[in-house]
């Protein structure tokens, strides 16, 4: 059921195809937008779930957010694999899927990024005393300072350092 607030998708004619706000009933059937245009309900192509009193200047803020987030290759797989079992599926399932395939990529990126930190510490750690890079090198890329910080706190944690450098647990 169509309310107000509802972004919604609708074919202005045969090669528009809009957003819109439905804003207030136009008559029986019919809708108004932003622009005060009447939408009949056969043009409504889609509406956009999850989205309830929007304002219809919002729209290009929306549209801008929606095209930074847009995954072309996520996209094309999701739709071959819906396409291979002819299988239809909702808006909320897509996005449910979308997110779970997000937090994989990050998880692995994470999971990338800190072996070759390790592999880096490993490296500098097998070198000889003279060749080793200088301890200020360390931190100006800004993960890897990040990640000499939590080690050097982790460190402190752990271990009770003495002006002397002694080291006491």
């Amino acid at each position: 059921m169509l309310q107000k607030g509802f972004l919604l998708e609708f074919k202005k004619d045969p090669e528009r195809v809009l957003l819109e706000v439905a804003q207030k009933p136009g008559g029986k059937k019919n809708w108004m937008n932003g622009a005060m245009t009447s939408i009949k309900p056969q043009q409504i192509t889609f509406i956009v779930p999850g989205v309830e009193n929007f304002d219809h200047i919002e729209i290009l803020d929306f549209v801008q957010r929606a095209q930074s987030n847009l995954d072309l290759m996520l996209l094309k797989f999701s739709w071959i694999g819906l396409l291979e079992k002819n299988k239809s599926v909702r808006v909320e399932e897509l996005a449910e899927v979308d997110e779970l395939l997000r937090r994989k990529h990050a998880k692995e990126a994470t999971e990338k990024e800190l072996k070759e930190f390790v592999k880096l510490l490993k490296s500098a750690r097998e070198m000889s005393s003279h060749s080793k890079p200088a301890k200020s090198s360390w931190r100006t890329e800004e993960k890897i300072r990040h990640k000499i910080e939590s080690l050097e706190a982790y460190a402190i944690d752990k271990h009770y350092i003495s002006p002397d450098r002694e080291i006491y647990q």
